[in-house]
Order: structure tokens, then C-alpha cells, then sequence
């Protein structure tokens, strides 16, 4: 009878499968988010989207923006300087999460909804859905 030992290394092969995978994933965040964002920004792309494309809000879009950098400049060994510049795109992340999560549960605008696209024509002016703010300060966390 032989035993077969454990390997304690992981496998290269499954790494390399997770690390395009995780390649693929930020590519469409960021696509969705920046086709999102420059909907808002330029009307010209917004009144090109399909319906429906228009329900996520600017700073959301922008948030998931930040989100992607911060997880893409502090995944990789990078130099402490993209270190930082990843924790800072984590930080505002979170502030502006946080921020509409402040507007909904007082009931007042903080101005941090509106600050990249007015949005007028909604009852709640620019301000992100409470589970996308909870999902992005966890994300910027």
C-alpha cells in the first residue's frame, strides 16, 4: 500500500485559471461601469444605451470604477506608491457608499449623489440603492 503525499503547493495550472477569471471579471466591471458612467457624463452615449442601462446611478458606476482600481493596484505586488493610490480608490469608495447610505437613512442629500450627473428627473436624485452602497463599502472594506 502507497501512500500518496499532499502537496502543500497549489497547483499552477488552477492559479493561472483563477487569475484569468479574475482578469475577465474586473475587464466586464469595468466595462459595464464605464459604459454606465459615460452614459451619464456624455448624453450622447446615454441616449445611445438600451433601456434600462440608465438605473445605475453615476456614483455607482463610479464607485465600482474604484473598487476595480483598488482591487487591481493592491492585488499584484506593486510599489507602495500604487499601493496607496489602490487603498486611496478604496477610500473614496467607501465615502461615497457611505454617503448614500447617510441620505437614506436621514432622508437629506449630502450633494456627493448629484456632484457627477444632477439626475433630476428621479425622486431620490443620484442616490445609489442601499444594497448597492452596503455591497460597495464591503468591497471598498
Amino acid at each position: 500500500m502507497t501512500a500518496i503525499a499532499a502537496s502543500n503547493r497549489p497547483d499552477p495550472r488552477i492559479l493561472h485559471g483563477l487569475g484569468t477569471a479574475d482578469t475577465i471579471c474586473l475587464g466586464a466591471a469595468t466595462l459595464i461601469a464605464a459604459i454606465v458612467l459615460g452614459g451619464w457624463l456624455v448624453p450622447a452615449v446615454g441616449s445611445a444605451l438600451p433601456n434600462g442601462w440608465s438605473l445605475m446611478k453615476a456614483n455607482t458606476a463610479l464607485a465600482v470604477l474604484l473598487c476595480v482600481a483598488s482591487l487591481t493596484l493592491t492585488q499584484r505586488k506593486h510599489s507602495p506608491r500604487l499601493m496607496l493610490a489602490g487603498r486611496a480608490c478604496a477610500g473614496l469608495a467607501v465615502l461615497l457608499a457611505s454617503a448614500a447610505l447617510v441620505e437614506h437613512w436621514s432622508e437629506r442629500g449630502t450633494g456627493l449623489s448629484t456632484l457627477l450627473a444632477a439626475d433630476s428627473v428621479s425622486p431620490m436624485p443620484g442616490r445609489m440603492s442601499i444594497q448597492s452602497a452596503i455591497c460597495l463599502v464591503l468591497l471598498g472594506l
